[in-house]
């Protein structure tokens, strides 16, 4: 290997490169850090990496020496947020800590407490997926849990719901896709180091990209075509676009029949409804239906059947199985059996998109009345087609999984799930794909405990429901910062005893912490990561001895576990704890000495198989899923709950919507504290249209407070047409 004969001769002079990679929720690429004497003096991206590292990986060494950093363990000396401490040592912070836990499980039992654990450090041993704080809390006896995710819930919701589950990833696939169609995300910012498989398909195969966002993101302007719309109403959009698919002729009939359940016979209610006679007075799209798309039932072999469903075979007139190799099963018309009319499901997905005309879309999203017919054709014209997913802002919102579910169905009727180059394209990375790893301590069997919903933390904290909450512990994310309604989050942690929080800086969620205890970063400990963002194994080198007082996550962990009784399987060498989280993979800890290892397949075809994990094996346009959570199982737009013309007395208070971007310098709350990034990006910044900005007196560059009733931020004001 070039790269670790470089190492060789470099540490003759001196000079010494160790390996790592950049834990935080993006794209996980792999860092080689340089060390002279001991100290860190520069970190660059792994050549031989399939991603090279941008400015927040390279970047990492300012957070290091940063003079930002916790430096000791502290203990709050005045009221929580106040920011007074007085400096503690190791011992008595993880002994009170150990003892108040203790005394509060004692009282108040398992569910007494929370325990977050975030991808600001998303490796094994530390906060990652399957990571050591899963196994601590585990065997502490468990935690209350926190219901869903703020960040991809729709988006696994919705492939659930279609699919079955599973997520599809293919950045490195991307130079085989022919069209793109970024929709509600910024690729060019959060996927950069795979913009360049992109870019090499329209260099050399002529691939379009069109993207559909409210805002003009970096990847808006370097696409062929920029389709603005209202937040929130990107269901409608995509309901649209199949309308124009189905009305022209444009779905892949053979895909279809051979791999989803659109040809899977359906009825309303107990004799039927007469689709063809009655659809055409229903309401237009974005209106409520006459009918309950819940009263929907496929049409099995036997009642109490949920595997063996019917078909209208057009060879013989009349129905069948739909496993019948020797059938061809109709996607149109109306059949009666035994007294009672059935539709295929396609059907009735073409009967509620006809309500989508471009004109109603337009009308319901703002986008140009031309937009979703041409994006259509375009779309189905040539394969493989991509649409870039990417756990998109468009889906973290209410019914944002209606947004993935239309992404899904454009999909499947164009014929590109399972193809080379082609399909939704989530961000994914081995355990997203379904590879695994070991816990680095097993787990234990523990009672179930009723959680809290993601999106409800501070109404629960302050209502103390389903029980109250007596102590918090946060590694690796930032409470305050990431979770909604911050003000009453903030209110809930009265009834909150102890507060725990170990991080790199004073946070702010640190500051409203009883205990802070200060934290490692990457080049002083030894780990793991083998997670979500990125198909490669990846061993973390320990490059330098830890500054100050800090201390890993896993020494923390293993103290507490120390004190708490259950230490024994904690306390082993960080190397008996890799070997176990390796042993699924079939990876070896001296093959990463070398380098990054990808145990997936090259290239990758999600879904190749065309294998669906769903109650018919198929894609299912109607999502048995959806109808047993008592959802309707035919995608329908619903409009944002707090959109202004859906809760005029809301809008009237708060006539404008905020959405959130992806900056080039920040993942999430992490990365605020590296001086090289605030040169790229020197202050948070709040894009808004003109004729807002001039009602409110609002000029380009001002510092400006934007707030609801759940909390407020300030930020420097850019007047831009590129916000909708």
């Amino acid at each position: 290997n070039s790269e670790i004969e470089k190492q060789k001769t470099a540490a003759v002079a001196g000079h010494k490169i160790f390996r790592t990679a950049n834990t935080p929720e993006c794209l996980h690429c792999a860092l080689l850090a340089h060390v002279e004497n001991g100290q860190l003096v520069k970190v660059t991206g792994d050549p031989d990496f399939n991603v090279l590292a941008c400015a927040r990986g390279i970047s990492r060494i300012r957070q290091l020496y940063s003079p930002h950093r916790l430096k000791y363990p502290m203990r709050r000396a005045g009221k929580r947020g106040e920011g007074r401490w007085e400096r503690i040592s190791w011992e008595e912070a993880l002994d009170t800590i150990a003892d108040r836990y203790r005394r509060i499980r004692d009282v108040h039992g398992n569910e007494a407490f929370l325990a977050f654990g975030g991808t600001g450090n998303w490796s094994a041993l530390s906060s990652g997926v399957r990571g050591l704080n899963s196994s601590f809390w585990n065997r502490f006896g468990g935690a209350t849990p926190i219901i869903s995710q703020l960040c991809c819930a729709s988006v696994s919701e919705g492939f659930a719901a279609i699919f079955g589950g599973g997520r599809s990833e293919f950045r490195d696939e991307w130079i085989h896709s022919r069209f793109f169609l970024a929709w509600g995300n910024n690729p060019a910012v959060t996927n950069q180091g795979y913009m360049k498989n992109l870019f090499q398909a329209r260099e050399e195969h002529g691939a379009r990209l069109v993207t559909i966002d409210p805002r003009l993101s970096e990847t808006a302007a370097l696409s062929d075509r920029w389709v603005q719309i209202r937040p929130g109403t990107d269901a409608a959009f995509a309901l649209g676009m199949i309308h124009v698919l189905l009305d022209e002729g444009l779905v892949d009939e053979d895909y279809v029949r051979a791999h989803t359940n659109a040809s899977f016979l359906v009825r309303h209610g107990e004799l039927g409804y007469d689709l063809e006679a009655l659809a055409g007075s229903w309401p237009r799209g974005g209106e409520g239906l006459p009918v309950d798309l819940r009263d929907l039932q496929l049409l099995s072999v036997s009642e109490d059947s949920t595997d063996n469903f019917m078909v209208w075979d057009e060879l013989t007139s009349s129905p069948t199985a739909a496993n019948n190799p020797m059938a061809r099963a109709a996607l149109r018309g109306s059949y009666e059996i035994d007294g009672v009319r059935y539709q295929p499901v396609l059907e009735w997905l073409r009967a509620i998109a006809s309500r989508y005309t471009p004109d109603v879309v337009q009308r319901i999203t703002g986008a140009p009345a031309d937009a979703v017919a041409s994006v259509a054709r375009e779309f189905s014209a040539v394969k493989p087609a991509a649409i870039i997913q990417n756990m998109a802002g468009a889906q973290r919102t209410d019914h944002g999984t209606l947004t993935v579910i239309g992404q899904l169905y454009l999909a499947a009727l164009t014929g590109n799930v399972g193809i080379l180059g082609g399909g939704v394209n989530d961000t994914g990375g081995y355990l997203g794909q379904g590879g695994t790893i070991n816990y680095p301590v097993p787990l234990q069997s523990n009672p179930a405990i009723e959680g809290i919903p993601a999106t409800k933390l501070g109404e629960y904290l302050v209502e103390q429901k389903p029980h109250p909450i007596k102590a918090i512990h946060v590694a690796g994310t930032g409470l305050l910062t990431q979770y909604p309604n911050t003000k009453k989050i903030i209110s809930g942690l009265d009834n909150v005893d102890l507060f725990v929080v170990q991080d790199i800086f004073m946070t702010t969620t640190a500051r409203y912490a009883d205990i802070v205890l200060p934290v490692t970063t990457l080049f002083e400990t030894r780990n793991l990561l083998a997670g979500m963002r990125s198909r490669y194994i990846q061993l973390m080198e320990q490059a330098i001895e830890p500054l100050f007082e800090a201390r890993s996550d896993r020494w923390i962990m293993t103290e507490l576990a120390k004190r708490l009784g259950f230490g024994a399987d904690f306390d082993q060498p960080d190397d008996q704890l890799l070997r176990r989280v390796l042993e699924p993979t079939g990876v070896s800890l001296e093959e990463l000495e070398v380098g990054p290892v990808n145990p997936m397949p090259d290239p990758w075809i999600p879904f190749e198989d065309k294998k669906f994990n769903t109650s018919s094996g198929r894609i299912e346009l109607f999502s048995l899923y959806l109808q047993e959570k008592g959802f309707a199982p035919v995608l329908e737009y619903l409009h944002p709950v707090e959109a202004p013309w859906v809760d005029a007395p809301l809008a009237k208070r708060y006539p404008l919507q905020l959405i959130n971007r992806k900056n080039h310098n920040h993942v999430n709350s992490s990365f605020h504290h590296h001086d090289f990034l605030t040169e790229i990006w020197a202050s948070q910044v709040l894009q808004i249209h003109p004729d807002d900005a001039k009602t409110r007196g609002v000029d380009d560059g001002a510092r400006i407070r934007v707030f609801n009733d759940r909390g407020s931020i300030e930020a420097m004001a850019n007047v831009t047409k590129g916000i909708i």
